[in-house]
């Protein structure tokens, strides 16, 4: 649920815990061998499941000390709240569907969402999206509720 940018090789969390973008990994084929993405995923999420997975099989991660140049869209200099919206909307609903776990899950997510709200709301000076966020938000935490696949 929380994710930390690393600025150091010495700031990696317990392995257990590791979570890191696919695009900057190597990973054996062999881990292939039995392992399926889950479709239902799109974005973000996808890599967190991975790791997660990944972690829970005793996957072991070897952190290179190394620096990968990567623009992350949130952190865009010309981020305007439409471009962020088109992106949110796929992102809520992909992560949603990742915190459908349990309905502990389900509210953390909810409450996770809200804070990416606040957050593109001030980045954007719009709160207009943060009204988006929290009514996406909401929306597909009430589909769950009710056993809609969202």
């Amino acid at each position: 649920m929380k994710n930390h940018l690393l600025q150091r090789k010495d700031q990696c969390p317990r392995m257990e815990l590791f979570n890191a973008i696919n695009s900057c990994m190597a990973v054996r084929l062999s881990f292939y061998k039995n392992y399926r993405y889950d479709e239902k995923l799109f974005m973000d999420v996808v890599d967190q499941k991975f790791c997660k997975e990944a972690c829970e099989k005793k996957t072991k991660f070897a952190i290179l000390n190394t620096t990968i140049k990567q623009d992350f869209f949130q952190r865009s200099e010309n981020l305007t709240s439409n471009r962020a919206w088109i992106r949110y909307k796929i992102r809520i609903k992909d992560f949603m569907n990742y915190a459908n776990g349990n309905w502990i899950y389900r509210w953390l997510g909810l409450i996770k969402i809200i804070a990416w709200g606040i957050d593109i709301a001030i980045k954007c000076k719009s709160p207009i999206i943060f009204m988006k966020c929290i009514a996406c938000g909401f929306k597909y935490a009430i589909m769950l509720l009710i056993g809609k696949k969202i």
